[in-house]
């Protein structure tokens, strides 16, 4: 198994404008990919993805940055190579792939994320499912744009969800296909 060592740059905010890097403690959570990430207040979390194998992972880890420990959190069953995202003391995973039977597809389940109750709460599905779409939150809404459909195919479309009203709303579309 692969020791995965995260990195943390700092940058001094007094000094000659060079980039420091600090190792952080390392964890072995195994060799994964097409994992979510979010960051709530001075934690980082890695929720679920998939072995090299192609399994999924249910497991979650928290990053504390203040003690530089790691912990394993309530396992996350449902997505993975989804979008991840944080908003106030949440932290939001959108659509992504679900296995089923030995097959990966594109779903879209959305959900949120408690640090305070170590919980999983299911959230408005996305109208559009997708998986590798790029997910980020910006005042009171999480946002995920591009990714892929089932059949492989780019996707330009743009959607936000608005956190207050559990409600998802299309925006404007990425100009052109991929690029």
């Amino acid at each position: 198994m692969r020791v995965i060592t995260f990195f943390i740059c700092l940058l001094p905010l007094l000094g000659n404008g060079q980039i420091i890097w600090n190792k952080i403690d390392s964890t072995d959570i195994g060799n994964v990919e097409g994992s979510q990430t979010f960051v709530i207040d001075s934690s980082f979390y890695i929720v679920s993805g998939r072995k090299v194998s192609f399994d999924p992972t249910k497991a979650v880890w928290e990053y504390q940055i203040t003690s530089n420990t790691w912990r394993r959190k309530q396992d996350f069953d449902s997505i993975f190579a989804g979008g991840g995202a944080a908003y106030g003391h949440y932290g939001y995973v959108v659509s992504g792939q679900v296995q089923s039977q030995n097959q990966h597809i594109p779903t879209s389940q959305c959900w949120s994320y408690s640090p305070v109750s170590n919980s999983w709460s299911s959230i408005a599905p996305i109208p559009e499912s997708r998986f590798y779409g790029c997910t980020y939150s910006y005042v009171g809404s999480i946002y995920t744009c591009l990714g892929w459909d089932s059949n492989y195919h780019f996707l330009n479309t743009n959607w936000s969800y608005d956190i207050n009203t559990n409600q998802w709303h299309q925006r404007v579309s990425k100009p052109g296909g991929r690029s």
